[in-house]
């Protein structure tokens, strides 16, 4: 017979346990988000209201499958939205990994590969985590998991404030990101290079000056001040660039015209 005690101490251990889920949950979407930003910068990626929205999404899946869990309570839900944030982490870490190399800058590069050991140690904890509670005797102690996402997503957070933090003064004398010096005196130096380039694959004029600006290291927003022209005009011309190309992002625009790569139209 259940005591009304007994009653009140499982209505409360339930409630823990979905609180605890949604934390968990919250920090499963912060990470996706978090990470998928720092890959964009990474790869120079352009950001478009389609893609901001898809990343949303994609960041608000842990948290949507926690709810239709509590409603259907189908283990099936959260497996596969372990699956998708596993699979987003992975994959995040892999990309990092082929593009460190291609990050000149010493300093964003120490602090890359920093989070990249982290990375590299919190991904198999997190993996352990999902599946602790399940195991014998291991799982008595931790009947609620270890909050290692939650670690790993404060780990994350914390190691780039205190980055920004330290390189204040350097990070706001420079004047663009990562790649902003990757080969930028040899690209200018190769000019009738750059201008077969631009005469092959019918680059217009405005396009040539955003081009310049862009690999000089200048944001869209300066570009569109320099040029007088709209945030979202940039953004189409570097579409357009990009489109034309066959390239995907401003470390690939600089490989081309650096090194003269050869493309197909």
């Amino acid at each position: 017979m259940i005591t009304a005690y007994d009653l009140v101490n499982t209505i409360e251990n339930k409630s823990l346990v979905i609180i605890l889920r949604y934390i968990s949950s919250i920090g499963c979407g912060l990470m996706i988000y978090a990470f998928t930003i720092l890959i964009r910068i990474i790869k120079g990626y352009i950001r478009t209201k389609k893609s901001d929205l898809y990343l949303i999404f994609l960041s608000m899946i842990p948290i949507l499958a926690s709810t239709l869990y509590e409603i259907s309570n189908s283990q099936l839900i959260l497996i596969a939205a372990n699956i998708i944030f596993f699979g987003v982490v992975l994959y995040n870490i892999i990309v990092l990994i082929i593009n460190l190399d291609k990050i000149n800058e010493s300093m964003i590069k120490s602090g890359i590969k920093k989070l990249l050991i982290v990375s590299l140690i919190m991904f198999p904890i997190m993996v352990l985590d999902t599946l602790i509670e399940k195991l014998p005797v291991i799982g008595g102690y931790f009947p609620y998991g270890i909050f290692s996402i939650f670690i790993y997503y404060i780990l994350f957070s914390g190691m780039s404030l205190f980055y920004i933090i330290k390189n204040f003064i350097i990070l706001s004398n420079t004047p663009a990101n990562s790649i902003k010096n990757v080969g930028i005196t040899d690209v200018n130096s190769h000019s009738e290079q750059m201008e077969e380039i631009f005469k092959n694959f019918n680059i217009t004029n405005r396009e040539r000056e955003v081009i310049n600006l862009l690999i000089e290291g200048h944001s869209y927003k300066s570009i569109g001040d320099k040029l007088v022209i709209s945030l979202p005009t940039v953004k189409t011309h570097i579409y357009n660039i990009y489109k034309k190309l066959g390239i995907k992002n401003k470390i690939e625009l600089i490989n081309i015209l650096q090194n003269n790569i050869d493309i197909e139209k």
